[in-house]
């Protein structure tokens, strides 16, 4: 049997503040209310490794669906790393590059493309060199049913830019993956 433990006033009153928070932002629209249910059931059932971000870039809307996504908590830039799966002059299959990615943990999605570009002035400037390819996120366009990937690149002086390359299309040796460094 658990020990109950008393919870202080003050603890309450910055949970009643975030509940008060939360509808208002549901009635005003700013906040889904569907993220709001979902990821108050999770905290309920104690699943707190489940409870992510949305998207900034959430691609549903335009008739997509997130077919897998990473549920690696987002890191500071400075722990991060990117590596090739390819040598020089190379390029494979989708099949290949999935492959690499799991045998090299390259367990990283969207969310942590998202807050690259959210921080884009600590990226290095060395990565501008690279296509950046976040295989742990998939999505699937319903209308053709293609898989895709998020990635990040750098076009020119605009600064990096977030896309998604279709899964099955040929992977260069100029792309990597971006690691947590160990």
């Amino acid at each position: 049997m658990t020990a109950k433990r008393a919870v202080a006033d003050d603890v309450l009153g910055r949970i009643a503040r975030v509940q008060a928070d939360l509808f208002r932002r549901v009635r005003e629209g700013t906040l889904d209310p569907g993220y709001v249910v979902r990821g108050l059931q999770m905290l309920v059932e104690g699943r707190f490794e489940d409870i992510a971000q949305p998207l900034r870039f959430d691609k549903r809307s335009e008739g997509w669906r997130l077919i897998e996504d990473s549920n690696v908590p987002t890191e500071e830039i400075s722990r991060l790393a990117i590596v090739p799966f390819l040598k020089r002059d190379e390029s494979c299959s989708a099949e290949f590059m999935l492959r690499q990615a799991t045998q090299m943990g390259a367990n990283l999605g969207q969310r942590q493309a998202e807050y690259l570009l959210e921080h884009k002035d600590e990226i290095p400037q060395p990565w501008r060199n690279f296509t950046l390819v976040f295989p742990k996120t998939r999505w699937l366009f319903s209308t053709t049913g293609d898989l895709y990937v998020p990635f990040l690149f750098w076009p020119n002086e605009q600064g990096w830019c977030l896309s998604f390359k279709r899964l099955d299309t040929d992977w260069y040796w100029k792309e990597r993956f971006v690691l947590l460094s160990r």
